[in-house]
């Protein structure tokens, strides 16, 4: 997708990074998973006083307790 501005690209890249490491953590049996999400941003300096987003990247890490009685699948 293309944005015109980074802050919904930013939320648009949380809220996916969110919902893929919600998604991979239920598949691997966690019950009820808790998300940590970290954005790294890297500013161009293109002039005096003028700057742009030049990259982002949103990271998400989903992790919990696995379902009582289910065994958690060998992923790898």
């Amino acid at each position: 997708r293309d944005y015109s501005d980074s802050a919904p690209a930013l939320e648009h890249a949380q809220r996916t990074s969110r919902e893929l490491a919600l998604a991979a953590a239920r598949r691997a049996g966690a019950a009820d998973p808790h998300v940590e999400t970290s954005v790294t941003e890297r500013v161009a300096h293109v002039g005096p006083g003028a700057e742009y987003l030049a990259e982002a990247v949103a990271r998400s890490t989903a992790t919990g307790r696995p379902l009582a009685g289910h065994a958690a699948p060998h992923i790898g």
